[in-house]
């Protein structure tokens, strides 16, 4: 490895994650095979495609990789509820398997295959839905094994960084006695994840959107040197992330894009200037082509899997983005046309990550209590205190995140958009809940030690760790629990005069006024909690702002804080949807997008006066 590429290795040195590239180890390749029915998809046909298919990637695959064919899967069901396209959009394991699913239908005379692959390495999904059709029955587990192989990506885990753009990778099974010159080779193109800790849960895959790596040579001793490609600067040198990697299915075809205005509902670019060049950027081979009322342009030539774009208004460079070739549908390019519009576009995009990684903070805050939870039920008290202990950690060195992502976004703010203000809102809720979740876990470990000090009975120390439970279900706004637990502590002896003054004022603020009361209570906790998608939210948000609504007639102070914490998990939901959608190419993603704002905006008019009915009266005097 050259010395300037060792710089990321050591700044990398000190986490905790697992940074095992795996060269030793062959793929787990599990194909999902899923036949439509239809009286020509027999049982015996469908055997026989998954027994040809089976031997036919083993055989390409050799000693690289362990290849199973299924017929079921646990995820099955909901690839076939959300399709193909939309399916791996919120998919975060990282088990290390990769999982490629095949649907055949027989239509109009024909079999149809569709395939796609989730990496459970990277956690990358290949960015496209591979279609082919056969009339031929005896070809169908052919046609079906070349969009596998298509799309099987070796992945990698960068190893070496220097600053001329130039990415060491080191790839799993690259170490094996087998040739890696079929499956990557000089030019192909690599797509990026950024994997990070999480947590006691497992680290999350975050893909880095608009980053490429490019093949500058054959594979060698398991390693390969790439070409780094990138409209934002990714800053991978200063990070303390692991950056793992996938091969694309690219091809060679023309550069088609899109190009739209940035926002919620984006609008085509017209005449709009681009500039094509092919990767190795030769100047005589510059195309140079404008946009058309739809904000559509394809170049004349063909590009080898990857094209440099730059795209201009008056001469003026407004991006230069690295377009990948996976298929022949038009690639969007959202542009913001207005001075540093590259800048202010980054901007909003390390915002939206920013709620979304707060999102997944809570969630993996709320699973660490729970799990404490449940181990306190089974364990002594110093196997809790240690793993509080534990979970407090993490949720300090995540808070301690996030804050400092917070402190440079307003700065960045502050100098790139002048008066107008970015809105942080959503993520300032999250960090004041994070927080909240912070001092109920160092209260929960300061109770713990001290009973474990002062208190000699086991039966008085069991008492008190679950007076502690129910403390911390309070902070998740789970009270009903948490009064069951209080009852269960008092019941059991461990009387305690502020802990039934607790109790008692839980159970006078938790008591249900009337059926409708009830009903709304019931609605929030168990229907809305149930709202993953657009879709489903809409259908819900009119009963939801009722069911607030008859919550504060009722005084109720409690329910609403449960709606409150599970909105900021939605919030972040509903941008992660949004990204996966192309509003210019289809109606249905058009209308959802609509969807997604509308919501979007009720949503935050809902949580404002939810807060505002929940924050404490000022008192005269």
């Amino acid at each position: 490895m050259p010395r300037s590429l060792l710089f990321i290795c050591t700044a990398l040195a000190g986490t905790d994650l697992d940074r095992d590239p795996q060269a030793h180890k062959p793929y787990e390749l599990q194909v999902v095979l899923r036949m439509a029915p239809h009286p020509l998809l027999t049982a015996s046909f469908r055997q026989q495609v998954e027994r040809q298919l089976r031997d036919s990637l083993q055989n390409a695959l050799g000693d690289l990789a362990i290849v199973q064919v299924l017929q079921k899967h646990p995820l099955l069901h909901d690839v076939e509820a959300k399709g193909l396209e939309h399916a791996f959009d919120d998919w975060k394991s990282l088990d290390g398997r990769k999982l490629h699913f095949v649907f055949i239908d027989f239509i109009d005379g024909g079999y149809n295959v569709q395939s796609r692959q989730y990496d459970g390495f990277t956690g990358l999904a290949s960015p496209v839905v591979r279609h082919d059709r056969t009339a031929d029955r005896g070809l169908v587990w052919r046609t079906a094994s070349l969009l596998v192989v298509q799309d099987f990506g070796l992945t990698g885990t960068v190893t070496g960084y220097d600053a001329k753009d130039r990415i060491e990778v080191t790839l799993k099974g690259g170490e094996l006695p087998v040739s890696l010159g079929r499956w990557l080779k000089k030019d192909d193109v690599l797509a990026v994840a950024e994997i990070q800790e999480q947590g006691t849960k497992q680290p999350r895959s975050t893909r880095v959107r608009w980053l490429f790596l490019q093949a500058t040579e054959e594979p060698h001793g398991g390693r390969i040197t790439c070409q780094v490609h990138h409209r934002y600067d990714p800053g991978l040198g200063g990070s303390r992330s692991l950056y793992r990697c996938m091969r694309l299915g690219t091809i060679d075809g023309p550069v088609r894009l899109r190009l739209v205005a940035e926002g919620s509902l984006p609008k085509p670019l017209r005449g709009q200037e681009v500039q094509i060049n092919p990767s190795d950027s030769l100047p005589m081979s510059v195309e140079r082509k404008s946009t058309d009322a739809d904000g559509l342009v394809q170049s004349d030539h063909r590009y080898h899997g990857l094209a440099l774009v730059r795209i201009a208004e008056g001469g003026k460079t407004l991006a230069n983005v690295p377009v990948p070739i996976v298929d022949d549908h038009p690639l969007a390019v959202a542009i913001r046309v207005e001075p540093r519009g590259e800048e202010v576009g980054k901007l909003y995009l390390d915002r939206d990550r920013w709620v979304r990684r707060g999102a997944e903070c809570l969630d993996t805050s709320a699973a660490m209590i729970r799990d404490l939870n449940a181990l306190a039920e089974r364990h002594t008290p110093e196997t809790s205190l240690a793993t509080a202990k534990a979970c407090l950690k993490n949720l300090q060195e995540e808070i301690a995140n996030v804050g400092q992502e917070q402190d440079r976004l307003r700065n960045s703010a502050a100098s790139l958009l002048k008066d107008k203000p970015l809105d942080l809102a959503d993520g300032e809720r999250q960090i004041k809940e994070l927080r909240s979740r912070r001092q109920q876990l160092e209260n929960y470990v300061s109770s713990i030690e001290e009973t474990i000090k002062n208190e000699k009975d086991p039966k008085r120390i069991k008492l008190r760790e679950l007076a502690g439970q129910a403390r911390l279900l309070e902070g998740q706004a789970e009270y009903e629990r948490a009064i069951a637990l209080y009852r269960e502590v008092l019941e059991g002896g461990g009387e305690d005069p502020q802990l039934r003054k607790r109790l008692s004022e839980l159970e006078e603020a938790w008591a249900v006024k009337d059926d409708v009361h009830r009903q709304a209570r019931d609605f929030i906790y168990r229907t809305w909690a149930s709202a993953q998608t657009a879709s489903q939210m809409k259908s819900k948000l009119k009963d939801l702002r009722h069911a607030f609504e008859v919550c504060r007639e009722a005084n109720d102070r409690l329910t609403p804080q449960k709606l409150l914490l599970l909105n900021l998990g939605l919030v972040a939901k509903l941008e992660k949807e949004a990204e996966s959608l192309h509003p210019q190419d289809n109606d249905d993603d058009r209308r959802t997008a609509e969807t997604i704002v509308a919501i979007t905006k009720d949503l935050k008019t809902l949580n404002d006066d939810v807060a505002a009915y929940l924050r404490p009266e000022k008192k005269d005097g």
